[in-house]
């Protein structure tokens, strides 16, 4: 999995602005691609259900466990919200005259901290 999202991140590219177009573009994109199959498969392998609904949408290993569903579909939902970072990482690093080893720095802390965080949330 860390080789699959370091090439991943590799691979992508900046976009020339990053106007409300743009943006559209790039979350309709990770939608189709990445959130859609992900329910899909979610709801083809767990019992349909409003509460197993909630925990394939929360996304986290022990929430898929719960829901009955493939426990190896937690990858998606969290390269979805990193390919959305990364973007906006890419128009404030556009934005900011600022060092960009600084902002990657400061990044890393703030994803290691929600990183950290995210286990200890309780899940229905």
């Amino acid at each position: 999995m860390p080789l699959f999202f370091m090439l991943s991140g590799i691979l992508m590219k900046p976009k020339n602005s990053y106007g409300v177009s743009e943006w559209k573009s790039i979350i309709r994109k990770n939608l189709l691609v990445l959130v859609v199959p992900y329910f899909i498969w979610g709801l083809l392998y767990s019992q349909f259900s409003y509460v197993n609904l909630g925990r394939i949408v929360y996304g986290s290993w022990k929430s898929l466990t719960n829901a009955g569903t493939l426990t190896s579909l937690w990858y998606i939902p969290c390269l979805f919200l990193v390919r959305l970072e990364v973007h906006a990482l890419f128009a404030i690093y556009k934005k900011i005259k600022m060092d960009t080893r600084i902002l990657a720095a400061i990044s890393a802390v703030i994803s290691f901290v929600i990183g950290f965080a995210l286990p200890y949330i309780e899940t229905p």
